[in-house]
């Protein structure tokens, strides 16, 4: 073929288009070199991690910024020190990082630590209620103390209402369901009716000292000895 003869415009078409093929291969493979090389990173920073070499975590952990797994690097290492943590680490985890599953994690062991502490109103600050019955006694502590009494008796009755023994931060709240004449005996005889039919027998037998009525006593034993 003459040269007079080529279709110029479909020739740079396709000279344009190899070389931006080329250029895509050559970028995809310095893309792969770059995350082959972020994983080893990765891997090195979690053992240094590990065994305690925290400056040189700290060394790895800066240049996986960009890093895909990044976030799950500063979870481990919070998490590893979160009795200790300063509140700002804590806060600034959960303001960078709370798309991350483990962010979850975080809050829970930081309400953990403040419930430890008795901090009632940083407490409340990080408290959002799931399902740890312990995290959702203390906050209804909280709210007691705070003069908003009334709003809780409900919440305070579905606790009591369950067929198995509850952490010890609800005991409070159980305890000033009695003083009040809320927690009477038909209550009673819901609760241990629900832990006899469940058989929580260990339930059954705290909550039973709450009673006086004999002829209760006398029922949910009758009860007992056809399980």
């Amino acid at each position: 073929m003459k040269l007079r003869d080529m279709n110029w415009p479909a020739f740079y078409v396709t000279s344009a288009l190899l070389s931006l093929i080329a250029l895509t291969l050559v970028a995809t493979n310095a893309d792969a070199a770059g995350l082959t090389q972020q994983r080893q990173q990765y891997s090195l920073a979690r053992h240094a991690l590990a065994v305690g070499k925290q400056q040189e975590f700290e060394y790895l952990a800066t240049q996986l910024q960009d890093y895909p797994l990044y976030p799950y690097l500063r979870y481990e290492e919070l998490r590893r020190r979160i009795s200790t943590a300063p509140e700002k680490d804590v806060r600034a985890f959960l303001d960078n990082y709370s798309y991350i599953p483990a962010a979850r994690r975080i809050r829970k062991a930081w309400l953990d630590v403040l419930m430890k502490r008795g901090q009632h109103r940083k407490f409340q600050q990080y408290y959002e209620r799931h399902n740890n019955v312990a995290h959702n006694c203390f906050d209804l502590q909280v709210r007691m103390s705070a003069g908003n009494a009334p709003d809780a008796i409900d919440e305070i009755k579905a606790f009591w209402l369950v067929s198995k023994s509850q952490p010890k931060q609800c005991d409070p709240l159980f305890s000033w369901l009695q003083k009040q004449k809320i927690l009477d005996d038909d209550l009673i005889w819901q609760d241990q009716y629900a832990a006899i039919s469940n058989h929580h027998l260990k339930s059954f037998v705290s909550v039973a000292t709450k009673t006086t009525d004999h002829i209760v006593l006398a029922e949910i034993y009758s009860l007992t000895r056809m399980l």
